[in-house]
């Protein structure tokens, strides 16, 4: 009977001490992502102004060079630069495109 006391005492004791552990680590890991978050948010608001300023001369040097090639005024309603989606999204088109099977 004895045996079977310490038995459980010593499962116990090492489940809390496991759980605790796990506990520990979690909270660790939460406070290293909301330190990276802040300063991450920093770098973001850095990077914005640059890359707002880069679109609007990309957007001007491909507006002038439309311009150039038609010989009249025209108007741009978008533009994508590829490179900017996420690989998932291109790899989704390519499937639907040809998975249509057309032949030419």
């Amino acid at each position: 009977m004895e045996n079977l006391r310490e038995t459980i005492y010593l499962l116990f004791t090492g489940i809390s001490v496991v759980f605790l552990s796990f506990f520990f680590l979690q909270m660790a890991i939460l406070i290293i992502e909301k330190i990276d978050r802040l300063l991450n948010r920093k770098r973001k608001d850095e990077k914005i102004s640059e890359s707002e300023q880069d679109q609007e001369e990309l957007i001007a040097v491909i507006a002038a060079a439309i311009n150039e090639t038609m010989g009249k005024e025209c108007k741009i309603y978008t533009i994508s630069i590829p490179g900017e989606e996420e690989e998932w999204i291109s790899s989704g088109r390519y499937e639907v495109l040809h998975s249509h099977n057309l032949k030419k």
